[in-house]
């Protein structure tokens, strides 16, 4: 690497080409896409959320009214999540589920458990999440699990409810997931157009510039590297496969176990024989 006494291209008046008003257009496409995707998401997120609050709520004011003893609680375990992110894909998990008393002052917690997933649920699959208990707590228990047993068949249409509910969102989720991957395809679409345009614009003889991002870890090398704000092809070779280029980059400094750029710090400088293709695989668009 050679420092040249060049004229800073960020001195330079800033022109815009035809090809930067495109790739204008196009981010304005990449923020336009994500913003509807991430609507998406949002709102079906909060669609799955109230059917599952709708279905606890109504089935909690069931139980209750037909149970001997007070009925505290109710979770399903069943959870629908997606990260707000590209990339990522509406999932559906099915934990235990729980159902909680209250009788004489103390909570019991009885986890589902089923023996046969064939069959309807019996008293059999109830777990009581309790240990170490002396013989007046025995007797307790046993009135529970009798109030359990009584809301049997009152349990028997909440599970298949809660089955058919979990189906139900799976297969949503399966053809929501299609429409989330067709926006990813079409973000991937539109940062390929961009590369493709910077590297059409930089064989040109046209700046580079990374306003948005301020700088960019630019390989010039195939291990070599700098913090690159903008560089222009100055000559190629008769070929065409390699080039050099001028550049303005920032000063760097190492800090534990990473370089990093160094703040209000750049220079021109001046690469030599830097090979076209690794240029251009720097010039992608950032997600």
């Amino acid at each position: 690497m050679e420092v040249a006494q060049l004229t800073p291209i960020s001195n330079a008046v800033t022109l815009f080409s035809d090809f930067d008003f495109k790739i204008f257009q196009l981010q304005s496409e990449i923020e336009f896409v994500k913003t509807e995707r991430s609507k998406r998401v949002k709102f079906l997120k909060n669609h799955f959320d109230a059917q599952l609050q709708e279905f606890e709520e109504r089935w909690l004011e069931s139980i209750t009214e037909e149970s001997a003893i007070p009925f505290k609680e109710m979770r399903h375990g069943i959870r629908v999540y997606c990260a707000d992110r590209e990339g990522s894909t509406f999932e559906i998990s099915k934990y235990s589920s729980h159902l909680i008393f209250s009788y004489m002052m103390e909570s019991y917690d009885f986890t589902m458990v089923r023996s046969d997933e064939f069959e309807d649920i019996d008293i059999q699959d109830f777990h009581l999440s309790r240990y170490n208990f002396g013989k007046d707590e025995l007797m307790k228990i046993n009135i529970v699990f009798k109030s359990l047993e009584c809301l049997i068949p009152v349990l028997v249409k909440w599970n298949r409810e809660m089955e058919a509910l979990q189906s139900d969102i799976q297969i949503k989720i399966f053809q929501i997931n299609f429409e989330l991957v067709d926006f990813d395809n079409q973000l991937k679409r539109l940062r390929q157009q961009i590369l493709e345009l910077r590297a059409e614009s930089m064989i040109s003889g046209n700046t580079i510039d990374f306003g948005n991002d301020g700088y960019r870890k630019f390989y010039y090398k195939s291990r070599a590297f700098e913090f690159f704000e903008q560089f222009r092809i100055s000559s190629l070779s008769k070929t065409g496969k390699t080039c050099s280029i001028e550049a303005v980059i920032k000063g760097r400094k190492f800090c534990s176990t990473a370089y990093y750029p160094i703040k209000d710090s750049q220079k021109t400088v001046h690469f030599s024989k830097v090979r076209v293709k690794t240029l251009i695989s720097n010039l992608y668009e950032r997600k």
